[in-house]
């Protein structure tokens, strides 16, 4: 995906991959990913359970929302001094892509306090949509990184590319 080697140039002067994967995403696909990070990243508990939950939910999200069961995904991490990047890449159709950049920027609008409101409340009364979710995916996202979420797309034929960019600090 050249225009994944563009985007993840821009953090090499200050980050190193650690880890990166291009694979057509299925749940198959998602246990492979996960074990690999279990077995690989070398950091303390804490650190490793959040980023092990960004990226299941990054790589569910896109199962769920993906443009078709061809549909490749890239993941990068990305490790500098004092902080994490998760990266992913996917394609998604031009409604989706609005709809999620809109979501984002939602829920980027809010503070700690709020996501954690309206999270809780998804859970307990939210109505499960046409893709079997009650989508607190986002939600979850941001409050496990307490970063804001970088979204970016790019337009091409009738589909987007949609960069989805999670910063996790060093504790």
């Amino acid at each position: 995906m050249h225009r994944s080697n563009e985007y993840i140039s821009f953090f090499l002067d200050r980050f190193d991959v650690i880890y990166r994967n291009i694979s057509i995403i299925k749940h198959e696909t998602i246990t492979h990913i996960l074990a690999d990070l279990k077995s690989s990243l070398e950091i303390n508990f804490n650190l490793k359970k959040k980023i092990y939950s960004i990226v299941n939910e990054l790589l569910e999200n896109t199962l769920i929302h993906q443009s078709g069961d061809d549909s490749k995904v890239e993941i990068a991490i990305l490790k500098s001094e004092n902080a994490y990047r998760v990266i992913t890449f996917n394609t998604s159709s031009l409604d989706e892509s609005y709809d999620l950049l809109e979501y984002s920027s939602n829920i980027n609008a809010l503070s700690h306090s709020e996501l954690k409101t309206q999270y809780k409340e998804k859970l307990l009364t939210g109505e499960i949509n046409q893709k079997g979710t009650i989508g607190v995916g986002m939600e979850l996202i941001r409050l496990k990184s307490k970063n804001k979420i970088l979204i970016s797309t790019e337009e091409y034929d009738d589909k987007r590319m949609i960069i989805i960019d999670v910063k996790i600090d060093i504790d």
